[in-house]
C-alpha cells in the first residue's frame, strides 16, 4: 500500500522555469494546512548520468530528460527503481519543485521526486 498523492498539474520539462519558481514561492509558507503542490510529468528518461548516492546507497540523484529538456532530480529512498532507470526505460515522476542549494554550477532548480511509474 502507498499513500495517494494529489497531482495539481501535468507538466512539460520546460515548463519549469525560475518565473515558476517565483510564483510557486507566493504560496509560503508550506505546512500541514498548505501543502507543496504535487505535479507529474510523463515518458522521461535519465540522461545516462543518474547515479546512486548516500551513506548506504538509498538514494538516486537522476537527471532526466523528456527528449528537449533536462532536470536534475533527487529521489529519496528509491534506489530499488535505478537498474531500470539506468536500463533506458521510459517513466513518469511525481515532484515537488524546490530550490537547489547543493548546486555546484548547475540548474537552481530541483525536482523531489515522490514516485517514479514506470511506463
Amino acid at each position: 500500500m502507498r499513500p495517494s498523492l494529489e497531482i495539481a498539474a501535468e507538466l512539460k520539462l520546460s515548463d519549469i522555469t525560475p518565473a515558476l519558481m517565483a510564483g510557486l514561492r507566493r504560496f509560503n509558507p508550506f505546512g500541514p494546512g498548505n501543502v507543496k503542490p504535487e505535479f507529474i510529468t510523463r515518458g522521461v528518461r535519465d540522461t545516462g548520468t543518474s547515479k546512486v548516492v548516500g551513506k548506504q546507497l538509498e538514494h538516486i540523484k537522476l537527471d532526466v530528460t523528456d527528449g528537449t529538456t533536462e532536470m536534475n532530480c533527487i529521489a529519496f529512498g528509491r534506489a530499488q527503481e535505478f537498474a531500470r532507470i539506468q536500463a533506458g526505460e521510459t517513466f513518469s515522476v511525481v515532484y515537488t519543485i524546490e530550490e537547489n542549494k547543493h548546486r555546484a554550477a548547475g540548474s537552481p532548480i530541483q525536482l523531489f521526486i515522490k514516485d517514479i511509474i514506470f511506463e
